[in-house]
């Protein structure tokens, strides 16, 4: 097992992915709906756009808008937690690529 800089201990692959990708079919996809271009910066979203449009789960959501909502909200956490910048308000579309399917990313 490799520790990190931190002391972390990292076991696994690492992540990689695109980074030359269309983020309106990539939002379209994994949100249902093209980002708004005034809502975003670039490759990146406002993190506060994501909890208005995903506000709270509906009673009777299906599954694909439970995994929507899932991924709204791991946005948030991504940008907002893990990987903030500076403002605190934006989080990068790529990540969506690593949201499309949960058990192919997360089961391994």
């Amino acid at each position: 097992m490799y520790k990190s800089s931190w002391g972390c201990p990292v076991d696994g692959l690492p992540i990689t992915g695109r980074v030359d990708q269309d983020y309106d079919a990539l939002c379209f996809t994994q949100l249902g709906f093209p980002f708004p271009e005034n809502n975003r910066t670039g490759g990146r979203i406002q993190i506060r756009q994501l909890s208005r449009w995903f506000p709270n789960l509906p009673d009777n959501a299906n599954e694909v808008e439970v995994q929507r909502y899932a991924r709204a909200y791991i946005l948030q956490l991504l940008g907002g937690t893990l990987f903030a910048d500076k403002s605190n308000n934006l989080v990068h579309i790529t990540y969506l690529q690593f949201l499309e399917d949960f058990e192919a990313n997360w089961t391994r």
